[in-house]
């Protein structure tokens, strides 16, 4: 109810944010209760993209998603670093979710170093080393996009990723196909 979500968003209200935060939770509602939206966040820098990020962070929170986060900044070098990253914080927060997604995409072999046979308690998931030759990279692409789509159907997922433009190839590939599907899914995909 915008009851609950009006004291985390006040503080964005005084800044004049209102028509943008509004804007993004309609999509956001509409994302996790229909079908999935990609929104791009365009400024130029200084004034306030990351904050908008910082309050859908906490608004799909308010509406019962899981948040992924990463920032194109705050990585590496190398391929596949901003998927790593959401990739990663998907299967250290819900490790029994994310080998159910994966297994239900028949892609748990292309993620996952070893699957829990199901016996013994689950223990931390490992993720495969995201390296791919050309050939390859399709391949790891498509799995990682299906992978986020069938969680999506489980719980609603908000992926958010911060200046977009400074990810490597693969990630931002790999974002670009997630915007084009998310409404396979309960999905947001929200980029600056």
């Amino acid at each position: 109810p915008r009851s609950t979500l009006f004291p985390y968003t006040t503080l964005f209200r005084s800044v004049g944010r209102d028509r943008v935060m509004a804007d993004i939770l309609t999509e956001a509602k509409n994302a996790f209760t229909e079908r999935g939206r990609s929104v791009l966040v365009e400024a130029v820098p200084g004034l306030g993209r990351s904050a908008v990020l910082d309050a859908t962070a906490l608004l799909a929170k308010t509406l019962g998603a899981r948040v992924l986060r990463a920032s194109a900044n705050a990585t590496g070098p190398g391929m596949f670093q901003v998927a790593a990253r959401l990739a990663t914080q998907l299967a250290e927060d819900v490790p029994e979710a994310a080998i159910a997604a994966a297994r239900a995409e028949g892609v748990a072999e292309i993620l996952f170093e070893s699957e829990p046979d199901g016996t013994a308690p689950l223990e931390p998931l490992k993720l495969r080393k995201f390296r791919a030759s050309a050939k390859k990279r399709y391949a790891l692409q498509n799995a990682l996009s299906r992978w986020f789509l069938r969680a999506s159907h489980d719980q609603p997922l908000a992926i958010v990723v911060d200046d977009v433009q400074n990810a490597d190839e693969p990630s931002a590939a790999l974002l670009a196909a997630l915007a084009t599907e998310v409404d396979q899914g309960k999905l947001l995909l929200l980029t600056t």
